[in-house]
């Protein structure tokens, strides 16, 4: 059982404080919440890829330029301790480790949150993604959506495997 459910069995009402947190949140904000969920679950869900196909992927998918990129690596990196360099295998390793639920969903949570609060310079606080909050974003916007690197990556002779829209694309150069 996650936050949220217990929530919602415990006071009903919070549930849907939560949800209208959210909606009350600025774009920017609201955005920055759904990315940082996005992050973890890209790690989580690729912990046997290589370091830089999931760096390619949540620079992709969360629309991250190199700098906004390097900042959020840097930021958590300090948090976890560890080179900036080692950041992705370190937490791709600790999600295989943790075994259990709960420990997943903690250490998503942890990630989330703390890449969301960089990302929204701010707007968003540990307080509002602890209420629940983070929660209803992974669940309304991030769970369900595929972004594992799984699949065929072997391509044909002059093409290259392209792991954002993880197809197949014709060699140029």
């Amino acid at each position: 059982m996650n936050i949220l459910d217990l929530l919602k069995k415990l006071f009903p009402f919070l549930a849907t404080a939560a949800e209208k947190t959210f909606d009350d949140l600025e774009d920017a904000a609201k955005e920055a919440g759904i990315n940082g969920s996005l992050f973890a679950q890209i790690i989580k869900e690729n912990t046997e890829a290589f370091e830089v196909d999931v760096e390619n992927l949540i620079k992709a998918k969360l629309k991250l330029s190199d700098g906004q990129f390097a900042l959020l690596m840097s930021v958590v990196s300090d948090k976890y301790g560890v080179s900036v360099s080692s950041l992705i295998p370190y937490l791709q390793a600790e999600f295989k480790n943790r075994t259990d639920d709960i420990l997943h969903s903690s250490l998503a949570n942890e990630i989330a949150s703390l890449v969301a609060i960089v990302l929204s310079k701010g707007k968003l606080t540990w307080l509002t993604l602890l209420m629940g909050v983070g929660e209803f974003i992974y669940r309304k916007y991030v769970k369900g959506q595929d972004v594992s690197l799984r699949g065929d990556p072997t391509c044909p002779v002059g093409y290259y495997w392209d792991v954002t829209t993880r197809t197949c694309k014709k060699d140029i150069g």
